[in-house]
């Protein structure tokens, strides 16, 4: 907190609002305060399927949170998780953590009244912060930062990262859709002091040297991946499921689980899809022919619930923040919890446009024409304002020449960008947001990428990673057929070298379109297209149309047919998931069972009690107050002086006392009678025990009255000075004493709990 408007409001605003934005039952929720610094936090011990995992490890000197599922070396993972984690920060820098800590997962380390925080390299549980006047401020909800963080009542929202959900399907930058609220990109951390915030740039997957990768290299990726793999076993999970498509992705995560053993411990492996799915059929193919047990999660179009749709859309918007094109759909909120092993994280190993497969960028012109539409054509319904879509496409020019003047291989930025803003702003929000679903992903590894990046982009693009680790841990997997797609040609002659044949496209009963592959996308469409309309056309004061032109969807919204291709269905559930967040139609659900949580606070004047958590105004009267300890030198004492706290604003004295050996000096029983306050000292109220002040500077001092000759101390071997004080804003607490020679700074102290502590 930097502002008197934050010290005196976000605390209350804290215990207000924030409880209502947590998407989750939480069985713990954490209030802390460590001078200007204050921590909320909601945890379930029990979420993702796991049993008794915790996220938060508190002393008096500060707090580690996390979130997400880290991957520490396997002596670490014995204790609890996030003393480990603190351990690990306390006893190494950021970068090592960073480096030697795997897994998907964030990280917020407070230590005093400093804090540091970053996300793992794929940016799959992102962060977002807020640095203004009044606080620097990190969270992985951005709802909470702009409701609880921001001088305002009303959310306020970043119209030009909206546009880029209509325009890209994907938000692209460091501005979210909330005015002030920042992502943390991955491979940076965040450090905010007292005195300065600073971002600092951590290790990337795609700095380095190109070189060729080797067979040996081959080798260590195909181990590494199978460890990253195999350390997943050792989680305190108690049900693990995996899901299996007709890619490649999904396959080498099938041939790791199976080559590490992991496939022991998985109790389900399933398919989504519509009935009759050609996604289905061959995932369900590959199960049978290397005897994994598969299940079909499918559905038809006489089980669409239009009702329900709707409220699913509402609650997504919630859920995720109005920050993912609500393509996924969502679903209900679960009330049981499970772990999955998925097959995102890829990208960083392939070519991540696939469209932009057969492109091999030369020159900063091919460039600058590729990236005016990046993953798609920019605004494929052609209804944004004509100044929406030239500043989006002249961000991405200012990308592609600022990445060409750092001399870099431009052909490299196609998967560089997708990793910076695809990955934390679709698969990151997706998948940091499905509270009841935690995900494991194997193929998330900063070695493995940073080595696919090594061996250039011919090497994501022929998936050659893939092939290299599937035909060591397990070949069979080789030559089984995916759907609508086969090996690179340019692999034929290390198929041909290993003794492997590559099969053609999996020829499905059902043609491979859109509509047979989704579950509900089109069904919404069809059955809601004039609710669909009516919400869009009707609420000009939303600000959607700052971004786009009512005429022009107007005659979309007049022709259904004419919506056909996936980036046509995309861009309307967009604009839907926007105008829900700005007129504030979302609906806020918590997913996993109803339980009355444990509160947990440092903050001693707040109330706990089965109403739950409230502020107490506290009066002199009850407090109980902290005591510090200054050891003075056993010389001739004539003056002893007190700064309690070196910040403005409130604080409390209460006894002050000397010992010498065995004999106590009562100095002041109340902190007012037997000491003198300087001139930036104001008295407010009195009390029988303590005193409240006002600081009206950084220097606030009080002499105490001693005897005129000074104490007489021959024959004490300690001094001990004891002071009962607390402050609003800590700070240091400093003695000054005079032994003839006038004053002298000898002992600092900084408060730990800068609290008033209900008796």
């Amino acid at each position: 907190m930097k502002s008197d408007w934050a010290r005196r409001h976000i605390l209350q605003r804290m215990l207000s609002r924030a409880e209502g934005l947590i998407p989750f039952e939480p069985d713990r929720i954490h209030y802390y305060r460590f001078g200007d610094v204050l921590v909320f936090s909601a945890e379930s011990t029990e979420v993702g399927g796991y049993v008794g995992k915790d996220h938060v490890d508190v002393d008096g000197n500060g707090v580690l949170l996390y979130d997400g599922t880290p991957l520490m070396p396997a002596p670490a993972r014995s204790g609890r998780w996030a003393a480990a984690l603190r351990t690990h920060l306390s006893s190494m820098k950021t970068e090592e953590v960073f480096r030697r800590v795997r897994g998907t997962y964030n990280l917020t380390y407070v230590d005093g009244e400093s804090f540091t925080a970053f996300s793992d390299y794929a940016g799959y549980t992102p962060l977002f912060f807020l640095d203004d006047d009044d606080v620097c401020a990190v969270s992985n909800r951005q709802l909470l930062l702009a409701r609880v963080a921001r001088c305002q009542d009303n959310i306020a929202f970043n119209y030009a990262a909206l546009s880029w959900l209509p325009g890209q399907a994907n938000i692209i930058g460091a501005d979210t859709v909330f005015a002030g609220v920042k992502l943390l990109q991955p491979g940076t951390y965040l450090q905010s002091t007292a005195e300065v915030t600073r971002t600092v740039e951590l290790p990337k997957v795609w700095d380095g040297v190109r070189a060729p990768v080797t067979p040996a290299d081959y080798d260590e990726i195909t181990e590494g991946l199978l460890e990253h793999t195999r350390s997943m076993s050792a989680l305190p999970f108690q049900k693990l499921t995996m899901s299996l498509t007709g890619g490649k992705d999904t396959r080498l995560v099938l041939g790791l689980a199976i080559g590490s053993g992991l496939i022991d411990r998985v109790d389900d492996t399933f398919t989504y899809g519509r009935e009759g799915s050609p996604e289905v059929e061959v995932a369900q193919h590959v199960a049978a022919v290397v005897g994994v047990p598969h299940r079909a999660q499918v559905t038809n179009p006489e089980q669409f619930d239009l009702e329900k749709a709707w409220w699913r859309l509402r609650y997504h918007v919630f859920r995720f923040e109005g920050s993912v094109c609500p393509w996924d759909g969502g679903g209900d909120p679960a009330t049981t919890s499970i772990l999955e092993l998925h097959g995102w994280g890829a990208a960083a190993l392939t070519r991540a446009v696939r469209s932009h497969n057969g492109i091999q960028l030369t020159n900063l012109s091919e460039a600058v024409t590729l990236f005016a539409n990046y993953q798609q054509r920019t605004d494929p319904l052609d209804v944004q304002h004509l100044d929406v879509t030239m500043a989006q496409q002249e961000a991405m020019r200012s990308t592609v020449e600022s990445w060409y003047r750092e001399g870099r291989d431009l052909d490299d930025l196609i998967d560089v960008l997708h990793m910076r803003n695809r990955m934390p702003y679709w698969c990151g929000i997706l998948a940091a947001n499905t509270y009841a679903m935690s995900r494991l992903f194997p193929l998330i590894h900063f070695d493995t990428a940073k080595a696919a990046f090594r061996g250039g982009s011919d090497q994501r693009k022929t998936c050659r990673i893939h092939f290299e680790v599937l035909r060591r841990v397990n070949p069979k997997l080789v030559e089984l057929p995916f759907l609508s797609a086969r090996w690179d040609p340019r692999l034929d002659p290390h198929l041909e070298a290993a003794g492997l044949k590559a099969a053609s496209a999996f020829k499905p009963r059902n043609e491979v379109r859109s509509q047979n592959m989704v579950t509900w996308q089109w069904d919404f469409l069809d059955q809601g297209w004039d609710e669909i309309r009516a919400v869009l056309l009707d609420s000009p004061q939303s600000g959607l149309f700052d971004i786009v032109d009512r005429d022009r969807l107007e005659k979309v919204m007049n022709d259904r047919a004419a919506v056909v291709r996936v980036t046509h269905a995309k861009e309307i559930l967009s604009l839907l998931a926007m105008q829900i967040l700005m007129t504030g139609q979302f609906i806020a659900l918590r997913e996993g069972a109803d339980v009355q949580p444990a509160y947990l606070t440092n903050i001693t004047d707040l109330v706990c009690d089965s109403e739950g958590i409230r502020l107490r105004r506290t009066s002199p009267e009850e407090c109980d107050l902290p005591t510090i300890t200054f050891e003075i030198p056993a010389a001739g004492l004539l003056r002893l002086r007190i700064d309690p706290t070196d910040r403005s604003g409130t604080f409390v004295l209460g006894r002050v006392w000397l010992i010498l050996n065995d004999r106590t000096i009562i100095v002041s029983g109340d902190g007012r009678f037997g000491l003198t306050p300087s001139r930036q000292v104001a008295h407010r109220r009195s009390a029988p025990r303590a005193t409240v002040y006002e600081s009206l500077g950084t220097d606030p001092q009080f002499v105490l009255q001693l005897p005129a000759e000074g104490l007489d101390i021959n024959g004490v071997d300690t001094v001990r000075l004891h002071v009962e004080t607390a402050s609003v804003r800590g700070g240091r607490a400093v003695a000054y004493f005079d032994s003839g020679h006038g004053m002298s700074e000898r002992w600092k102290v900084t408060t730990a709990t800068p609290y008033l502590r209900p008796a």
